[in-house]
Formats: structure tokens, sequence, C-alpha cells
């Protein structure tokens, strides 16, 4: 019962109000890399280094489905270079392959891909692949192309190119890695594609189906330089979340270098005809711009969150019905826990509404508790 009261609560309250939102469930399994989606019904878990896909239900939390497994077998996973959910289905770009598997976790087929793409977005009729091109003479800098595919993936054309500086550098001793790296990023939207590319720019670009640019987004924005005090707020954020093993192996192996200046933003994604786009967080502190779909500013709001900052750095959470979620790793009780952080205004429940729901699943009645003990409580039942 008291399970049910608290997921009535959390779906009633969309997982975003103030009083409810933060923790949302606590999951049983280990992860190592996870990288998170969803949809209205179901949560899904994708971790390169265990080569899995979880999915979870929304509604009472339980695993429904572990799909895959390390392996080059029929819905085994070699690298998931990339997963999207795309109308009825979850494709997976195991590369060299793409396997596409229904929302339940049953392999529906497996198309062979490029070899040169380590990410396949399904777009319309069409697939939009990332690839690396050759390394260029001068090491510092790197390529990244969009190319355009059929529905068997066989080529079509080659129709976007970006330009950045290099995110690894193979010198001798050490490697030299860059970190505060912009992230080139294509996001599908109805009839469109947008490829956000922010290294020194506020810019977008904006394609058609068939790879025929649009138009292009190009915002004026605050270039806020990264100096030596913020690079070692940077290097203490990752070290404080980093197990001692991993850091001292960084620090052996490379040598961390850092662009003169932030991103231009570190992550956006597009919902309800709207550009939400995040200003790379220095510190805990963050904005969300919300745009137009022609990059015309409609809002800004900022938020103070430290764990959300750390996520949206690495582009590691999602954006779903106005609230941001992300995957945080509880050091204390050594669970991997979902949170969220609510970014647009959420829509108003009274007490009394709330009330009146709850009467009529179950015929009377609780009275509320106080926003904290009722996450203490919601989590401890949700785990067992």
């Amino acid at each position: 019962m008291k399970v049910k009261i608290a997921l009535i609560l959390a779906i009633v309250l969309g997982w975003g109000s103030a009083a409810y939102a933060d923790l949302v469930m606590s999951f049983d399994e280990v992860f190592k890399n996870p990288r998170l989606l969803m949809d209205q019904k179901q949560i899904y878990i994708w971790d390169n280094n265990l080569k899995k896909i979880y999915i979870y239900s929304r509604y009472d939390a339980k695993l429904v489905k572990v799909v895959g497994g390390p392996g080059g077998g029929p819905g085994e996973l070699q690298h998931l270079g990339h997963v999207t959910l795309f109308e009825e289905n979850i494709h997976v770009c195991n590369y060299p392959r793409l396997s596409i598997f229904t929302k339940t976790g049953k392999l529906k087929k497996t198309i062979k891909g490029p070899t040169d793409a380590f990410q396949l977005l399904p777009f319309g009729d069409y697939y939009i692949g990332k690839k690396n091109p050759p390394p260029l003479k001068d090491k510092r800098k790197s390529r990244q192309i969009f190319t355009l595919y059929d529905s068997q993936l066989d080529e079509i054309r080659d129709f976007f190119e970006v330009e950045h500086r290099s995110y690894m550098i193979r010198k001798r001793p050490k490697m030299e890695t860059l970190w505060a790296r912009p992230h080139v990023k294509p996001v599908a939207y109805k009839d469109k594609l947008f490829i956000g590319s922010p290294e020194k720019r506020f810019f977008f670009a904006v394609f058609d189906p068939k790879g025929d640019k649009l138009y292009e987004i190009d915002r004026p924005f605050q270039k806020i330089k990264i100096t030596p005090q913020r690079q070692q707020q940077y290097i203490d954020d990752i070290v404080k979340r980093a197990t001692t093993v991993w850091w001292q192996a960084i620090k052996r192996r490379t040598t961390i270098t850092f662009p003169n200046y932030f991103p231009a933003y570190a992550d956006f994604f597009i919902e309800n005809d709207n550009l939400y786009v995040f200003t790379y967080p220095i510190g805990p502190n963050f904005d969300l711009l919300t745009l137009d779909l022609h990059g015309n500013l409609k809002s800004k709001q900022s938020f103070t969150n430290d764990n959300a900052a750390y996520r949206i750095k690495f582009q590691d959470g999602h954006f779903h019905n106005g609230n941001y979620y992300y995957l945080h790793d509880n050091p204390n009780t050594e669970t991997w826990q979902l949170h969220t952080l609510p970014l647009t205004t959420p829509q108003t429940t009274t007490l009394q509404s709330l009330l009146k729901i709850l009467k009529q699943v179950f015929g009377h009645t609780r009275q509320a508790s106080t926003p904290d003990s009722q996450r203490k409580k919601r989590d401890a039942e949700i785990k067992k």
C-alpha cells in the first residue's frame, strides 16, 4: 500500500514538483558507466562497460528487462556507441552494426552498419551517422563529419563537417587530453535535425531529412575564461566522484589540458517546440535558456545543483516533460539513484486535489508527510 501511495504521488506530481522531486528511485543493479533515456512509461539505462540496456517501469520501479550482454551473437552487444528511442523501438549503434529492439526488449533486426560511424541516429526514413575522418596534419585539430544513410545504412552523402580542437593527442610518455571539451551533438525533432557545435560560438545548424541546410542559429553569448582556479575547481569536482585507482591512472597516463574558454553551452534538448539549452556549469551554477526553434530567447532561469551540473557537463542526463533527470552514484548507500531537477514551471497540484485522487484510488486518505520524510519513505519502499 505504501509503495502504491508513493508511486501515485510521483506520477501525479510529474516527478518534477519542488516538494516531492529530487530522489525518484534507487536501483539494486550495479552500473559502471550508465547513461539515461526515458519515455512516458519506461526508463532505459544503457551501460557500455557492461554491454547491457536495463529497462524499468516508471510506475512501479520494477526491472522489466535486461537487453544485451557482451558478445557478437544475436541480441548481444559489442559496443554501445549510441542508443536512441525512435517510435516504438530502441535503436542501438552496436558498432559495427545497428541493432533494433522493441521497447519490451525483443530483438527486431540487425543491420550491418558502416565501419567508420560511431553514432547512428534515426531520422524519418534515413539515418544520420557521425564519424571521425583521418586525422589532420595539425594534430591539435580534429573533424567530425555527419553523413546521410538510407534505411539499410547504405551511404548517400556527407552533408556537414565540424572542426574542433582535438580531444586527445597521442604523445610520449603521456597522452594529452582535453577537459571542459565542447560536445558536438545531433538531435532529430519532427522534420528537422539540429546539430549543436559550441566550441567558439553559440551555434546550431538545422537540416531537413535529406541533409539540406535550412538555417543556422548563431546567438551572442558571454565568453568565460578558464582561469587556473577554475581549472582546479573542475578537476576537484571530478576527483571527488572518482575512485582512487582511476585518478591515479589518469595522472600516470595523461597530461590534462584545458581550452582558453568554456564552451558556449554544455547540452541541449528539444521538446514541445522549444530548444532548451544549458549553459556550461561553473561549479554548481548554470542557466537554462528556453529558445524557440529559430533561436529567439523566450526565458532564462538560473540554478544551483552540484550533481546536476556535473551530469550536464558530460551530457549524461535526460530532459523530459520539463524536468532534468540524472543518475547519481550515492557513496553513502552504495547504490545508483535516479534524481530529477524541475526546470520549467511545474503544474500546481493542490493538497485537496491530491487527497481526492488518493481517496478515489484507495477508498481513504492519508495525512500528507513532510517532503523529507516522504522522499525517505518512498525510497525505502521502492528498494524493497
